[in-house]
C-alpha cells in the first residue's frame, strides 16, 4: 500500500506465544489418567481450607484415613512399608513424589498408595467425580488391591460437604471432635477438667480459653467443622454438663460427659490421639483458618 508523503515509519504489534499453544491436545483414555495431569476442581478449595499438603489438621486427617483403611484388612497378617507385592494377608504402604502440579489432596507430597494382598471390601466408590475430573481411588488386579489414600481423602472431604446443611468431617477423620468454650474465664479450670474425663474416654477435645466473646467463639469452631461444641457457663457448672451444638444436626442438647463420649465412640472405631494443644491459647496462629 501506498503511504501519504511525509509517512515513513512503520508500528507493528506482535503477542508472542508458542506456535503450538492453541494446537495441542493430549489424548488417551480417561481411566489411564494420572493425578498430576489432573486440573484443579472447584472442590479443591475444601482441602486448601485445612491446609493441604502440609498443616497440622491436613497431616492428622490424611493420618486417619490411613488408618481407616488399615482397619478395613481385617485378615491383615503383617504390615509393610515399600512392598509393591505383597503376599496374600499382607498390607504395604508406599509413600512416592508427587510428579507436575501441586494439587492439594490429589497430587501432593508425599502421594501415598496402600496395596494389599487380596481382595478388600472398602465401603467407598471405586471412582468419583469431581465437577473437572474423574478420581480413580482403587484397583484390583493381580490379586492385590491397590488404595490411593490422597484419592479417599479427596473424597471424604467432598463428602464432608455433600447434601448437608453444615459441613461436616466424619467424628473419625476430625482433628477435635469436641470444643468446649468457657462462657467466662471463671470456668476455665471446669473446662479442663471435663476435657480431662473426655480425653480418658479417647475423645479428641479441646478448649477456647481466649479472652473473646461467645459469638466469637462459636464462629471460630465452625471455621473447624468441629462436630460437637459445648457451652459452659453457671448453669452448665452447676449440672456437670454441656448445652452442645451437635453440627450435623444443627441442633443444641444437655448432655453429660458420657452421653458425649457415647456419641463420639459410637462414630469413632479408630480411638486416635489428639495432635493439637489442648488450649487454643497455647496453639500457633493456622493461616488457613
Amino acid at each position: 500500500m501506498r503511504a501519504p508523503f511525509g509517512w515513513y515509519k512503520a508500528f507493528t504489534i506482535s503477542c508472542y506465544g508458542h506456535p503450538l499453544s492453541e494446537l495441542s491436545r493430549r489424548i488417551g483414555k480417561e481411566e489411564d489418567n494420572p493425578v498430576h495431569l489432573m486440573k484443579q476442581s472447584e472442590e479443591i478449595k475444601y482441602c486448601e481450607k485445612f491446609g493441604f499438603p502440609s498443616s497440622p489438621h491436613a497431616t492428622f486427617v490424611r493420618n486417619a484415613v490411613l488408618e481407616w483403611v488399615k482397619s478395613k484388612a481385617r485378615d491383615m497378617v503383617v504390615e509393610t512399608v515399600g512392598n509393591t507385592k505383597p503376599s496374600q494377608g499382607e498390607f504395604s504402604v508406599n509413600y512416592f513424589e508427587a510428579k507436575g502440579k501441586i494439587i492439594p489432596c490429589l497430587n501432593e507430597n508425599p502421594n501415598i498408595i496402600a496395596i494389599y494382598g487380596g481382595v478388600m471390601d472398602m465401603d467407598v466408590p471405586y471412582s468419583f467425580h469431581d465437577s473437572a475430573n474423574k478420581v480413580d481411588v482403587i484397583f484390583n488386579e493381580g490379586g492385590v488391591t491397590k488404595i490411593n489414600v490422597n484419592a479417599l481423602t479427596y473424597y471424604f472431604m467432598i463428602q464432608s460437604v455433600k447434601d448437608k446443611v453444615y459441613p461436616t468431617l466424619p467424628m473419625w477423620m476430625s482433628p477435635i471432635q469436641v470444643r468446649i468454650l468457657p462462657v467466662k474465664r471463671d470456668f476455665i479450670d471446669d473446662a479442663i477438667r471435663i476435657a480431662g474425663e473426655l480425653e480418658s474416654r479417647d475423645v479428641r477435645v479441646d478448649i477456647d480459653d481466649l479472652n473473646d466473646g461467645l459469638g466469637n467463639k462459636i464462629r471460630r469452631a465452625g471455621k473447624e467443622w468441629i462436630p460437637l461444641v459445648g457451652i459452659l457457663g453457671e448453669r452448665e457448672r452447676k449440672t456437670s454438663s454441656l448445652t452442645v451444638k451437635i453440627r450435623e444436626e444443627t441442633e443444641q442438647k444437655s448432655l453429660t460427659v458420657e452421653e458425649i463420649a457415647s456419641i463420639v465412640m459410637s462414630a469413632d472405631q479408630l480411638k486416635l490421639k489428639r495432635k493439637l494443644p489442648i488450649l487454643l491459647s497455647r496453639r500457633p496462629k493456622f493461616e488457613y483458618l
